[in-house]
C-alpha cells in the first residue's frame, strides 16, 4: 500500500516540493468549509470525499474504495500537491522556513457543541423521515390524506439527502 503521510518530489518545472497528509487534510477541511459556506454543493460532496481519503491515508490504512479510483485519487493528489507546492514556493519567494511554519499549523478539533448541534440536527430530520414513511404506508394502505401530508411524502427525496449530509458531517467530525 502506498502511503502518503510525508513525501518529497519535483513539480514538472523542477520546483521542489514536500507534504505531509495532515497538512493537506488541513488545507481541503478549510476548502471544504469555505466552500459549505458559499453553499458549493458539488466542490463540498468532492472536498467530503477527498478529506475522508486523505484521513485514511494519515491513518496508515488503505481506503477502502474501488481500485481504479484510488489510483485517479493518488493521481489527483500528486497534482494537487505539485500545484499547491509550487504556489506556496511562489508566493514565500522559495523560503523552506516560512514553508514548514506553515504546514505545521495546529488544528482546532471540532467541539462537543458542534457534535452535539449536528446529531440533535438528525435526530429531527430521522422523526420528520418516520412521519414521512408513516404517511406513506398510509396512503398506499389506501388512505386519503391531505395535501400537505402528500407534499411531505413527496419531498422525501428531499429529506433523505439531508440526512445523508448531516450523517457525513458527523462523520467527518467524529474522524477529526
Amino acid at each position: 500500500m502506498e502511503t502518503f503521510t510525508k513525501q518529497e518530489g519535483k513539480t514538472e518545472d523542477g520546483t521542489l516540493f514536500s507534504f505531509d497528509a495532515r497538512d493537506l487534510l488541513q488545507e481541503y477541511m478549510a476548502e471544504f468549509e469555505k466552500a459549505k459556506s458559499a453553499k458549493e454543493n458539488d466542490k463540498v460532496k468532492d472536498l467530503r470525499h477527498r478529506i475522508w481519503i486523505l484521513q485514511d491515508f494519515a491513518a496508515g490504512t488503505k481506503p477502502n474504495i474501488p481500485e481504479s479510483e484510488l489510483e485517479q485519487f493518488m493521481i489527483d493528489l500528486r497534482q494537487d500537491i505539485q500545484r499547491k507546492s509550487a504556489a506556496k514556493a511562489q508566493s514565500h519567494k522559495g523560503s523552506e522556513d516560512t514553508i514548514l511554519s506553515e504546514q505545521r499549523q495546529p488544528t482546532s478539533a471540532p467541539s462537543m457543541e458542534q457534535i452535539a448541534l449536528q446529531e440533535k440536527k438528525l435526530r429531527k430530520l430521522q422523526k420528520k423521515m418516520t412521519q414521512t414513511l408513516t404517511l406513506k404506508k398510509r396512503l398506499q394502505d389506501g388512505e386519503s390524506l391531505e395535501l400537505n401530508q402528500i407534499a411531505k411524502i413527496n419531498r422525501e427525496k428531499e429529506l433523505q439527502d439531508q440526512i445523508d449530509e448531516v450523517e457525513e458531517d458527523l462523520y467527518y467530525l467524529h474522524r477529526m
